[in-house]
């Protein structure tokens, strides 16, 4: 089971930075998260990430609305 959180409700503006940050993962498991993969619903499809490093991921939205983002 996975959950993820934004830190904000709305945003406005077509361009939205997302961190990606070993500091916000946890796990109840005794294996460790070994990949992470985001499809940010910006037609790029979903992108990998090592769930080891930091990363800040600017995402640039061509249409307004709801986006659905899948972890």
């Amino acid at each position: 089971v996975l959950v993820a959180s934004p830190l904000v409700k709305t945003s406005l503006g077509s361009s939205i930075t997302f961190m990606v940050s070993p500091r916000w993962l946890f796990s109840n498991m005794n294996e460790r998260i070994m990949s992470l993969v985001i499809d940010f619903d910006d037609g790029f499809g979903f992108r990998k990430f090592n769930p080891k490093v930091e990363q800040k991921v600017i995402v640039h939205y061509t249409k307004g609305g709801e986006k659905e983002l899948i972890v």
